[in-house]
């Protein structure tokens, strides 16, 4: 003890270490009092033995998951039925530590799908929508979902026009080809009913994706086909990414056209696809407000 230190009482010194060598235990017993269901989990939070991890073991059962799921046809399996298909199996050999539905459906199971490309090359794992997608002038609208999207870019096309008979001719599009010119991602839901209230994706010919939070998988592969396959390998830039980035908040949402070097709607709308509104020589582009608002 060093000459500054006031000298403790036996009965002190104890109860400290007490306290500390029974802190962990105190905390389970407490979260155990609130929810009693916090008991099977006593072992795997108190001891600190190695362990096998929850990753080691979804590598040797989430073929056999996948497979009880899907079925010997090899049918869409939701990654949650998946997850329960695993999780008894995961949580039995990691001493029922939890295993929740967000790491496996975000990490675990893309991990496999990634680190076994032979195994999962013709898996069919389908994921809950989470957002949406709308087209500008059809108003075309789904959920951003993977059935959703791959039932989507099946029916793309080109622009079909359809003779006057009971109703006006009219011209039917589905996909970029005539319909829009670049694609505008929101990393959250919520915003669409400011972005009608100034036509924004009808005035700029721009195909909205909205997303609860972190990109799904299906929201990139929307864009992936979208921007790179239904574009030539080269397409001058005319316009910068300003256009559209100016017309929104800059920590809300971002264009995604990144696919064959496009920067822009124009890089887009100059492949040789008529746009279903004016040219873009006649667009406004003087729309340029860091926050939306309404025209005069």
């Amino acid at each position: 003890m060093s000459s500054g230190d006031e000298p403790r009482s036996i009965p002190s010194v104890m109860t400290g270490m007490f306290e500390r060598a029974t802190r962990k235990w105190t905390r389970q017993r407490k979260l155990e009092e609130r929810h009693p269901a916090a008991i099977r989990y006593r072992a795997s939070r108190l001891t600190t033995i190695p362990r096998t991890t929850q990753k080691e073991v979804a590598e040797e059962v989430m073929q056999e998951c996948y497979k009880h799921v899907s079925g010997p046809r090899n049918l869409p399996a939701q990654a949650r039925q998946i997850y329960y298909a695993a999780r008894g199996k995961i949580m039995e050999q990691t001493d029922d530590r939890e295993l929740s539905y967000g790491y496996f459906s975000q990490t675990l199971l893309p991990d496999y799908q990634d680190e076994h490309p032979d195994i999962c090359r013709h898996w069919n794992v389908i994921y809950d929508a989470r957002g949406h997608c709308e087209e500008p002038h059809t108003n075309r609208r789904f959920g951003c979902g993977t059935l959703e999207v791959d039932n989507y870019l099946a029916k793309l096309q080109e622009p079909e026009a359809v003779e006057a008979s009971f109703r006006d001719a009219e011209v039917e599009t589905i996909g970029p080809a005539g319909g829009y010119a670049a694609v505008f991602y929101v990393e959250k839901e919520g915003f669409a009913p400011l972005w009608k209230a100034v036509d924004l994706a009808n005035r700029f010919d721009l195909f909205s994706v909205s997303n609860k939070g972190l990109s799904v998988t299906a929201a990139r592969k929307l864009i992936d086909t979208i921007c790179g396959a239904y574009a030539p390998p080269s397409s001058p830039c005319t316009t910068s990414t300003s256009t559209v980035s100016r017309t929104r908040p800059r920590s809300v949402a971002t264009a995604a056209a990144t696919r064959s070097g496009m920067k822009s709607r124009s890089s887009i709308s100059g492949c040789g696809w008529p746009t279903s509104s004016r040219s873009s020589a006649s667009r406004d582009t003087s729309w340029s407000a860091s926050l939306p608002r309404p025209p005069r």
